[in-house]
Parts: C-alpha cells; sequence; structure tokens
C-alpha cells in the first residue's frame, strides 16, 4: 500500500485539538511520540479511511502533548494511502498488480523519478542502471535465468511426490 504525507501538525498538537470527526476516505492519521516519556516512541496508527479521530488535551503542564483516541501525542501525521505500487520494468514504469510483482516504489511519481527515460532521472535521484533497470540493492533476473525458474517449478509441479 502506498502512503504519502500530506499533512503533519507543526509545534504541537494545537492545530488538531478540538477535532472530532471521521478520518476521510483514502487516508490515514498517525500519532507520532519523539520520546518514551507519555508512551513508546515513533508513529502509531489513530484512524484509518471512515474511523472516527477525537483529539482532547492540547497541553499538559506546558508539554505539548495532547490526546487523539486514548493515544498521547506530540504531534500528528495525515498521509494519502493508495493500494497501488509501481516497479521499473524494461524502464517502464509499471502498476505492480500487471505482473504480480513486489511494488518496490509507492507512487507513480516516485518510480519515473528513477526509472524514465532509459535511466535519466530526475535531479537528486539515483537512476536504476539503464542496461538492466535494475534498481540499487535489488537483484534482477535476465529472461533466461526467469525462463530457467519457470522450467524447474513447471518440472517440480508436475512430480508426483
Amino acid at each position: 500500500m502506498a502512503k504519502t504525507l500530506i499533512s503533519a501538525s507543526g509545534s504541537g498538537p494545537d492545530s488538531n485539538c478540538g477535532y472530532s470527526g471521521t478520518v476521510p476516505s483514502g487516508q490515514e492519521w498517525y500519532t507520532v511520540l519523539v520520546d518514551n516519556v507519555w508512551g513508546a516512541q515513533g508513529e502509531h496508527l489513530v484512524g484509518t479511511s471512515g474511523q472516527t479521530v477525537t483529539v482532547t488535551r492540547c497541553h499538559s503542564a506546558g508539554n505539548y502533548i495532547g490526546v487523539a483516541n486514548g493515544q498521547n501525542f506530540h504531534f500528528m501525521r495525515i498521509y494519502s494511502v493508495s493500494a497501488e505500487s509501481y516497479d521499473c520494468i524494461n524502464g517502464v514504469c509499471t502498476l505492480s498488480t500487471q505482473y504480480k510483482t513486489q511494488g518496490i516504489y509507492r507512487s507513480l511519481a516516485d518510480c519515473q523519478g528513477v526509472c524514465a527515460n532509459g535511466g535519466a532521472c530526475a535531479e537528486g535521484k539515483k537512476c536504476v542502471d539503464p542496461t538492466t533497470f535494475c534498481p540499487d540493492g535489488k537483484v534482477c533476473l535476465d529472461q533466461g535465468e526467469f525462463a530457467s525458474i519457470e522450467a524447474l517449478i513447471s518440472k517440480i509441479g508436475s512430480e508426483v511426490c
């Protein structure tokens, strides 16, 4: 599932204080704690599309601590979520569902930033290898290797154990 940050409350939870309603369709809301004083440090899911979120208590003893659905937080993050993910296949950004691939790029823009134009990617991005279109840190198979694996799977699948 692709997740893109669309909003983060600034200094403290004030911008969300008093909110009570449902999370809009296509969004996920998270609380974030920057230390372990009020709970486990990190990002915590507080609501997904259609769920009710209530933000209360905006300040506690001078600290910027809010409470959303019973979870303490220093600030909130709101993400747009999409089930779409992409892979760079032969220099073309392709939906991962088309060939049932991994979907290593969480948005079309992320994929195009490193895959488009035969490796001539966006400024500041590390391009995929334009000869193999294999992302950095990944292992890619050529057609011959893939065909060998498919043949072995077929052979093993037809054997009776």
